[in-house]
Order: C-alpha cells, then sequence, then structure tokens
C-alpha cells in the first residue's frame, strides 16, 4: 500500500497495474461514500513507483520555484513603473505649484 499523493498517476504513466486502496468510509448526504487513500501493487513494483515518486516531488518542487521566482519579478516590475510614475507625477505637481504661487 503506498499512500502518497500522486501515486495513481505514477503507477498509470509507468504502466504498472494497481488498485485505488479504499480506507474508510465518510457519510455525505445521507449517504455512504468511499474514501480512496493510495494505491495497491505488486512488491516488485514497489521501488520504480517510489522513485517516480521521488523524481515527481522534485519536478513539482522546481516548477513552484520557477513559478515563485516569476511572480516576484512581475512584482519588482510593478514596483519599478510604479515608483517611476510617481516621480514623474511629482516632478510635473512641482512645476504647477511653483506657477501658481
Amino acid at each position: 500500500h503506498i499512500n502518497q499523493s500522486g501515486a495513481a498517476k505514477a503507477a498509470k504513466a509507468l504502466g504498472i497495474d494497481f488498485a485505488r486502496a479504499v480506507t474508510r468510509w465518510e457519510v455525505k448526504g445521507g449517504r455512504y461514500l468511499p474514501v480512496e487513500e493510495g494505491v495497491l501493487i505488486a512488491r516488485e513494483c514497489e521501488e520504480a513507483l517510489l522513485a517516480a515518486l521521488a523524481h515527481q516531488r522534485e519536478s513539482d518542487n522546481e516548477r513552484r520555484k520557477e513559478k515563485r521566482y516569476k511572480e516576484l519579478l512581475t512584482l519588482w516590475k510593478r514596483l519599478g513603473q510604479h515608483l517611476m510614475t510617481r516621480s514623474f507625477v511629482d516632478s510635473v505637481a512641482k512645476g504647477v505649484y511653483q506657477e501658481k504661487k
């Protein structure tokens, strides 16, 4: 029994026969519904599946880091644009206020 997120997807990608593991039942709206947590696989395939899950976790972490980096670049760009606009407005406003005096 492999109880890790993405186990079914990895097993399917590797072509490993698996069965979803029903671990308990929940009552929702007066009905009993199965709760599937993890997969059941043959012991011979366990190492391959765990290696695939570790690789998948690493690639997910890299993708998250890249996404966060792009978000931070966007935020810095917006800050720079805001500061440039503000300095321009301040310089224009100083000229207007000086002319009124």
